[in-house]
């Protein structure tokens, strides 16, 4: 395995709980980001900062595909205001 793909998932696992700990609720929802179709309104990270990021170019990030628990309805509100329809919500799959 490259170090590179292993400190990503190795963030990615850190970031996931944290995210569990600091909102108290287990995530029910996840984010599928295609930033290929992204344009860089950056609507989605001006609506739920704590989900969207955006980097250097204007373009849309997340640091967890999932979605903290308290921040559904905001999420949900970024993705749908998309208007490159770059962001899908989905519900995790237990």
């Amino acid at each position: 395995m490259c170090i590179c793909l292993y400190a990503q998932q190795h963030r990615t696992r850190c970031i996931e709980r944290k995210i569990m700990s600091t909102h108290g609720k287990t995530p029910t929802l996840r984010v599928i980001v295609d930033r290929g179709r992204c344009c860089g309104y950056g609507l989605c990270a001006q609506l739920c900062p704590e989900v969207y990021k955006l980097d250097e170019n204007g373009l849309v990030y997340v640091e967890s595909e999932l979605i903290p628990g308290g921040l559904e309805e905001e999420a949900r509100e970024g993705a749908a205001a998309c208007p490159a329809e770059a962001l899908v919500i989905e519900a995790i799959q237990s």
